[in-house]
């Protein structure tokens, strides 16, 4: 614990500017300098922008996989991810936190309504972790706030993070490593493929909705 204080004080400061920058070079660089901290820098880095709620988590999985490789980055930042969620859907539990409040965050009625309404509220879980709906660092804090149980929340992170977080590592890796030329290709059908949905978000919001209502539990007449 002392060695944890210690390094927590002599990083967290540095880890914080980085984040709030998001620049992935700097964050990359910095890890690489740290030689064997470069771990417990990583690990600290998804903690802080976890429990922040605003800070984002895209810079730290990419610098995982482009540090770590693949596996090892993935591990790291999925194993970080799903225990500092249950701590805070307990902690938040405990402390009946008012989500809606957070961060001064504008309440979406749409969310509110499925988690209301919602008969599998662990599919709501992994539905936010899917989808951009509210930032990832408020889902602990909401579920906290619902019926949903201890196990049934682990169980929904667990399934519901790994999509985005082998994503970002995964392209991490490869755009530091030989099959960058490989990968460029799909990195730009990507971006070309989320342009498309931001331009027409309207159409794409009607189309998805629906199924997203069947998936978790809400009967259309409840909407």
């Amino acid at each position: 614990m002392v060695v944890v204080g210690l390094i927590l004080k002599d990083h967290t400061p540095k880890v914080l500017r980085l984040l709030e920058h998001g620049d992935v070079a700097d964050i990359e660089s910095y890890i690489k300098q740290e030689g064997s901290k470069g771990r417990i820098i990583l690990v600290i880095l998804q903690i802080i922008e976890t429990v922040s709620i605003v800070l984002p988590a895209v810079p730290v999985y990419i610098c995982a996989g482009a540090v770590f490789g693949k596996l090892q980055g993935f591990l790291m930042c999925y194993v970080t991810n799903v225990g500092m969620n249950v701590l805070i859907f307990l902690v938040a539990g405990r402390l009946k936190a008012n989500s809606a409040g957070l961060s001064g965050f504008q309440r979406n009625q749409k969310l509110e309504g499925w988690i209301k309404n919602a008969t599998h509220m662990e599919r709501v879980v992994i539905v936010m972790c899917l989808l951009p709906i509210v930032p990832n660092g408020m889902i602990p804090y909401m579920s906290a706030q619902t019926k949903i149980s201890l196990k049934q929340f682990t169980l929904a992170i667990c399934v519901g993070c790994i999509p985005s977080i082998l994503m970002y590592v995964v392209c991490g890796d490869f755009l530091l490593s030989e099959h960058f030329k490989v990968t460029l290709p799909i990195v730009i059908v990507i971006a070309i493929i989320a342009c498309f949905i931001m331009l027409f978000r309207k159409k794409v919001t009607a189309w998805l909705e629906p199924k997203i209502k069947k998936f978790i539990g809400i009967d259309a007449y409840t909407g």
